[in-house]
């Protein structure tokens, strides 16, 4: 049952009963939950799903459609693109509107009461896993203060041997300079006493 609302200018815009659900998503999951009473469809007039615009999920899913509003006996409207426009307020429709009931809630007074031991041990249990990610995340860190500091004392160890390796070879070189210094002063002697 569609109720145009018909005043002295004529509009063409559908007049909703309930809320409106568009989308093919949207439609196809308020009609398979059940939840909701239908009160009429509104589709796209010269809406074309055969085109090369549209995917094979969205073509199957307007099928899925158009076949529970056959299921249900679902009054199917055909309105201009504009109309939809203005019921969704520009809003992607992909050329369906569902006009539904509100979706009811379901009321706190329905839920289960909770023991005070259920509440004790839910909120000791909650106590312990959050303990937990606190105790993680304070392991993890000094696990990268570890490699941070095992990083430091290669280094140290590497410029260390570095060092001690130039001075190896400066005292090397040092001795052999030193050797040669020695054996030219011998020299020297040697030729002077021979004069």
């Amino acid at each position: 049952m569609v109720y145009l609302r018909k005043e002295e200018t004529e509009s063409t815009l559908p007049r909703m009963v309930g809320e409106g659900i568009y989308g093919v998503g949207p439609v196809l999951a308020a009609s398979s939950s059940g939840r909701r009473k239908f009160f009429g469809l509104y589709i796209q007039k010269g809406l074309d799903m055969s085109g090369n615009n549209r995917t094979k999920k969205d073509k199957k899913g307007f099928k899925r459609v158009m076949t529970m509003a056959d299921k249900v006996g679902l009054g199917k409207k055909k309105v201009s693109k504009h109309d939809l426009n203005m019921i969704t307020d520009n809003r992607l429709h992909q050329g369906l509107v569902l006009d539904t009931s509100p979706l009811e809630m379901v009321a706190i007074k329905e839920l289960k009461p909770v023991s005070i031991e259920e509440y004790e041990i839910t909120s000791l249990w909650l106590l312990w896993m959050r303990l937990e990610l606190v105790f993680e995340s304070l392991r993890k860190k000094k696990k990268k203060k570890k490699k941070k500091k095992k990083k430091k004392k290669k280094k140290k160890k590497k410029k260390k041997k570095k060092k001690k390796k130039k001075k190896k070879k400066k005292k090397k070189i040092y001795d052999c300079e030193k050797k040669v210094g020695e054996r030219n002063k011998e020299i020297k002697n040697r030729v002077f006493w021979k004069h």
